[in-house]
């Protein structure tokens, strides 16, 4: 069964690994997300959602992001934020506290249950 790290969503988003950088990466069981600088200069920041299926990551959907917000997909909300580098982060959704820290990047993601819609995606 493989990890969600940077390499892999990398591979399994399509992003050219030339350009792309992983900000942070989160799971949370089978669902899976990624902040990724997608050509590596700052001014395009996306969002990717993973689900694993058989042990393989697969992406689900993918949009622009701020510098924080959150987004529900099939059971599950993430959370996102920026931060200094090794901050830790409280994400508080539907009375359920995740603690984080922020990457080396500064961005920090959490990922929780959620009483979503299954399959519904709502970016906020």
């Amino acid at each position: 069964m493989r990890r969600l790290d940077w390499d892999t969503a990398i591979e399994a988003g399509g992003w050219d690994a030339r350009y792309a950088i992983v900000l942070a990466v989160a799971t949370n069981g089978n669902a899976g997300a990624a902040i990724v600088d997608t050509n590596g200069d700052g001014a395009d920041i996306d969002f990717d959602w993973y689900e694993r299926v058989d042990g393989t990551w697969h992406p689900m959907s993918s949009f622009n992001i701020s510098e924080s917000g959150s987004a529900q997909h099939a059971g599950h909300t993430a959370m996102w934020g920026r931060g200094i580098a090794g901050e830790s982060f409280k994400a508080e959704h539907e009375g359920k506290r995740d603690a984080t820290t922020a990457s080396d990047t500064g961005w920090w993601l959490a990922i929780s249950e959620s009483t979503c819609e299954p399959n519904a995606s709502d970016q906020r």
